[in-house]
């Protein structure tokens, strides 16, 4: 029998924010994969853990996150989703 702890998959991500200002840009990730929504369907997909970051200078517009998953279908379906695309260009 298998344990969901033998098979954790690590997803990072970086990228340039789509927002057109950082304040818009700190709030997407709050109203999507932050919100008590989102939370609850990450983890209903399998989702352990979510680390995010966005810049504090406009300079470096990049978001970089790490995620981990007990299942990869559930990370597929938890980032396809458009409401979660929002945040990324």
């Amino acid at each position: 029998m298998r344990h969901w702890y033998e098979q954790i998959d690590l997803l990072t991500s970086r990228g340039t924010l789509a927002p057109p200002s950082l304040e818009a840009a700190r709030q997407v990730p709050n109203q999507t994969a932050g919100a008590p929504e989102g939370v609850a369907a990450a983890k209903s997909l399998d989702d352990l853990s979510h680390l995010g970051s966005v810049p504090v200078k406009k300079e470096l517009a990049e978001l970089w996150s790490m995620d981990l998953w007990t299942s990869p279908s559930g990370l597929n379906q938890f980032f396809s989703d458009p409401q979660v695309q929002r945040w990324k260009s």
